[in-house]
Parts: structure tokens; sequence; C-alpha cells
């Protein structure tokens, strides 16, 4: 279960268009300033860091200096990933900035690596080796890892060919048939996580899915940033579409790009806000309530609805909640049932963190 979870949400008095113009100009210039003091002499290790293309399980050198027992070798590692540790504060530091244009101040805005994907790969690929003893035993994994990754990367592009055929010639049909193949292969990557395709018996600690998990890992992330982008073009280009407008799917499909969009916060706060704006008062539909739990737990720490949940020891538990009112009522304005009957329906902690 990949959900990570995230009060109430501010209502912001609509901004003139100049203002609203500065706002996003400075957000656009924060996020892409957002770069550690020593990024005028970026380390040498990362023009070898893929930017923006699935990771090579084939071609992984990039990383075995992380297994040198050369010290300048290792030194070398070291320096990508001090790289990736500033840049993860800087870009931080860029998204806090961003919520302050909003009015809104993200105090519980955890440090990630944001919109930067180097940077989260640089720290995913950390997280992978230090599961590992030696590069042979990493590099061993990852030759056997490639069949399963390139099986469901081909499962994607199957996906996209099929959508291409006969692209509809209304633009509201081509919108949601656009939405639907994003969502298809976003649910797609999501569920393949679930385990090595047609192994139930490997574990998630096996060193083969550790390294199919790094890569997929790294796709689904590329994907999400790509994906959210989107939504909120749309949505700053029509508002949150009305339901009779576009229909159930292409909601749903709308919604769940933006839901998994963590990488750019920011948008998915504006996504909530313009759901707000189109349902005016309760009751919010469900989508609402996740959505509204997955964004303001990561910027104040606390959620309403309970959906954002995790494990305390062998219990599945809520996250945070805000207080704002009893529970079971609060999730029955948004269309969802008893928080109990929700925790149950979670796989056991034991099987799945």
């Amino acid at each position: 279960m990949r959900d990570a979870a995230e009060d109430p949400v501010r209502r912001i008095a609509p901004a003139s268009g100049a203002r609203r113009c500065a706002r996003r100009v400075a957000l656009v210039v924060a996020l892409a300033i957002a770069l550690p003091a020593h990024a005028d002499t970026p380390p040498a290790l990362l023009d070898a860091v893929p930017a923006d293309r699935p990771v090579d399980l084939a071609a992984l050198d990039w990383i075995a200096p992380r297994f040198s027992e050369d010290p300048a070798e290792r030194a070398r590692w070291d320096a990508l990933l001090d790289w990736a540790n500033a840049t993860r504060e800087a870009r931080t530091a860029a998204m806090r900035a961003a919520f302050r244009e909003r009015g809104v101040e993200a105090t519980a805005l955890p440090v990630a690596c944001y919109a930067d994907t180097r940077c989260g790969l640089v720290r995913s690929a950390e997280a992978a080796a230090a599961q590992f003893g030696s590069w042979p035993a990493f590099a061993a994994a990852a030759a056997a890892a490639a069949p399963y990754v390139l099986g469901i990367r081909r499962a994607t592009e199957i996906v996209d060919s099929i959508h291409a055929v006969r692209p509809p010639t209304d633009p509201d049909a081509a919108t949601a048939r656009d939405l639907q193949r994003r969502f298809i292969n976003d649910q797609l990557l999501r569920n393949a996580l679930d385990g090595l395709p047609g192994r139930p018996d490997v574990p998630p600690d096996d060193p083969v899915y550790v390294l199919y998990e790094f890569a997929l890992g790294t796709d689904f992330s590329r994907e999400d940033l790509r994906n959210v982008v989107h939504a909120s073009a749309l949505i700053a280009e029509r508002g949150w579409p009305a339901p009779q407008e576009t229909g159930a799917d292409t909601q749903q499909h709308l919604w769940a790009l933006v839901q998994h969009g963590d990488l750019r916060p920011d948008l998915q706060y504006d996504a909530l806000q313009a759901m707000q704006r189109r349902f005016a008062a309760p009751p919010y539909p469900q989508e609402y309530g996740y959505l509204h739990d997955r964004v303001m737990l990561k910027v104040a720490g606390t959620q309403r609805y309970g959906t954002q949940v995790t494990c305390d020891g062998d219990a599945r538990v809520a996250q945070p909640l805000d207080g704002s009112g009893a529970i079971d009522t609060l999730r029955a304005e948004v269309g969802l049932g008893p928080l109990a009957d929700y925790l149950a329906k979670f796989p056991p902690c034991a099987l799945r963190p």
C-alpha cells in the first residue's frame, strides 16, 4: 500500500489578475532556482544520473562508486549524495515559499526533492544500494530484475498505442481519452509494485524485488510529476469540471492524477481549492475527502476524514486527525463509511507496510 498520507482548507480570497500572475511567476522562479549553494560546481557523477528517462538496470555504473573501497571513488558518490541532500533542502524551501504565496504556512511540509526527479533518483539509489553488501550482488539483482521491469514498461507502451488509434476529433473527447490513458498507466505502475509479476512468493526484501521496485518507482514518480502538471493546466484553464460536463469516469481519472501528484503539493492544493469552489459547500464527493486529507496531512500535519492510514504495530490506524468533529460524521458528509470498516479493508501490516 503506497499511499502515504496527508486543518481545514483555508479559503483564499480571489486575487486580482495581476496578483495571480505575479504569484505564478514567483512560483515558477522559486522552483526553477531552488538549487543548493554549490550548484555552480555540480558533482562529477551528476551527468550520469538519468534526468528524464527510465532507469536502465543494465547501465547502473554511476552507482558503483557507492560500493568502492577506494576513498577517492567513494568520495564521488558521497559528493553526489551531498548534492541530492542539499537540493532536497532547497526544493523544500521553494515549496514552502510557493505555499506562502497562496497564504498558507506549510509548517508540516516534509523535506523532499519534490519536482527534482534526479534528486529523488539519487536518494532512491542510495536506499536500494544500502540493502546490498557489494557491487556484484547489486548488479546481479539488477540483471535479474530487468526482464520484469521491461515487461511492465512494455505494458504501458501497449496502453499508449491502443489509445493512439483513431484519436477523437472532438477536443473534450480527446481530453477524456488522454486522461483515461494516463489513469490506466498510473494504476498499472502502482499495482505492478505489489510484487514481482507471476512471483507471489517473492517478499519485499528480496534483492530482485528491491531493484525492481527501484526502477519502477522512478518510472511512476516521473509520470506522477508529468500527470499532475498536465491535470493542473486543465484545471487552471477550466476550473474543476462539473460532473455533468465530463462524466464520472473522467472526473475519477482527473482526480487520481492530482491525488498522486505528491511531487507538486502546491498544484494538489490548487486543485483542492478548485474542487471546493466547484461544489461550493458540503456535501462534497468522496474524492474531495481523499484529496483534502492527502494535501492537508502534508501541509498541516493533520487530516479530517481519516483516509490516510499507517501501521501502529500490527494495527492499521488513521494518521493524525484534526479533531474538527466526530470522525464518522465527517466521513458521512463526503460519502464515506465508518472509519473502522475502512481500516478493515487494508491488508495486514505484516504483509505490506
